[in-house]
């Protein structure tokens, strides 16, 4: 029967999705508690990424443009959703980053003339959002991709054929951890840290979540819904309610590299190779820099439920170790010779975290469905949901779907 009684809530996993989620939750009126392996909130693959808010450039492999529409949605409700659910006033034009060139290296698996069709179609689909009052990073202006006419202008070598200049942006991914801690407090969210999420069981009141502290001492915890935000071990959860993953899914153990620019040195270009197992370069306004390049930083792989054990202590160690340092020096070498500028980079951290997406085969193969990501989003399995995320750009608008889905708390109390 229905009651008056706040309902309760089991938010899975502290990444951007679960926080999201937990903070669209507490809103509706529902109360709930935020459960994570880590000593702290948003510690891993969310706050070690460059926080791109895609808006579909980088799939310019996917003919159908399925994943390019999903971004744009993602993109354009980003800063809206978090707008209503941080206390603190979101300052975007400081988060944002340099916007993003797409440069066009020889080896690259799409032509420019059919990436710079598909860069015109993304334009439109933003431009059309826009137009209807949605905005990108607090934004509600958007400027056109332009090809530059000679990209070595631009601070790059000759293996750069085409580059073209878009409004794509990163958000800084260290303010946004900040902001949430900050709600989650505010809010009187309860985080329980160092729970390793073992099973989840449906009962007669609602779910069962069993975890293990890092004594080892095992708890139950109870709730009217669980939301699994997990995100390399979801599908391990989702196994102990029968719940078996759609198709294969492929791990991938990837490092990036922060630091800054030496004094007196130029700024490099913020920049995503295309098309292919290239990398990354952002610049963002405090002067630090964020970059990947795939070849190097690519440190594993892996299918399965979840990714090996072997990994966890490139996640959850502290001090840099000389391979990693070693991964760093040859990273940025490799950057150097597209963007010449980096050789004036310090680094100053290397850090590793995992990348999820269905498929078998790397990037490196042009048919890998690796070059898109739209069959994400969250599954509702009668007030188990699980969400699959996805990219950083999406966990809003998925926070704000489960919150939908499960409405405000009081039609939902069981007794």
């Amino acid at each position: 029967m229905i009651g008056h009684a706040r309902s309760s809530a089991l938010v899975l996993g502290a990444g951007i999705q679960g926080l999201c989620t937990a903070l669209a939750l507490d809103r509706a009126g529902w109360e709930v508690v935020l459960l994570d392996r880590a000593p702290e909130p948003m510690l891993r693959t969310s706050l070690r990424g460059e926080g791109k808010l895609h808006l579909g450039y980088v799939y310019g492999n996917e003919p159908d443009r399925t994943t390019a529409r999903l971004m744009v949605d993602g993109a354009l409700s980003f800063s809206e959703h978090l707008d209503q659910w941080l206390p603190e006033k979101v300052p975007w034009a400081a988060l944002r980053s340099d916007p993003f060139v797409y440069a066009v290296l020889a080896a690259t698996m799409v032509s420019p003339e059919t990436l710079a069709g598909h860069y015109r179609w993304v334009d439109e689909a933003v431009a059309r959002g826009i137009a209807a009052g949605m905005t990108y990073a607090g934004a509600r202006t958007f400027s056109v991709t332009a090809r530059l006419a000679c990209p070595g202008d631009h601070g790059y070598s000759g293996d750069v054929i085409a580059a073209y200049q878009t409004s794509e942006i990163a958000v800084d991914p260290r303010w946004l951890r900040s902001a949430f801690i900050g709600a989650l407090r505010s809010r009187a969210i309860p985080f329980l840290a160092g729970c390793v999420i073992r099973s989840v069981a449906r009962t007669p009141h609602g779910f069962a979540v069993t975890a293990t502290r890092e004594t080892g001492e095992s708890f139950t915890r109870r709730a009217d819904a669980v939301i699994n935000c997990l995100w390399d071990g979801r599908l391990a959860i989702d196994a102990t309610m029968d719940i078996p993953p759609p198709r294969t899914c492929f791990y991938r153990l990837k490092y990036a590299v922060r630091g800054r620019m030496k004094p007196a040195t130029a700024r490099p270009t913020t920049t995503t190779f295309a098309l292919g197992p290239f990398g990354d370069v952002v610049c963002w306004a405090d002067g630090s820099v964020y970059l990947s390049w795939y070849p190097v930083c690519l440190a594993g792989v892996s299918g399965g439920l979840e990714p090996p054990c072997s990994w966890r202590p490139a996640l959850d160690h502290p001090e840099t170790t000389a391979a990693e340092h070693d991964l760093a020096r040859r990273s940025l070498a490799a950057l150097a010779e597209r963007i010449p500028a980096l050789r004036g980079l310090q680094v100053d951290s290397v850090k590793a975290g995992v990348v999820v997406a269905w498929g078998e085969n790397d990037i490196d193969q042009p048919q890998s469905e690796l070059h898109q990501r739209h069959a994400i989003g969250v599954h509702d399995h009668d007030g188990y949901l699980s969400i699959d995320t996805g990219k950083f750009t999406t966990a809003p608008l998925f926070a704000a779907q489960v919150a939908d889905r499960l409405g405000t708390a009081r039609h939902h109390r069981r007794s």
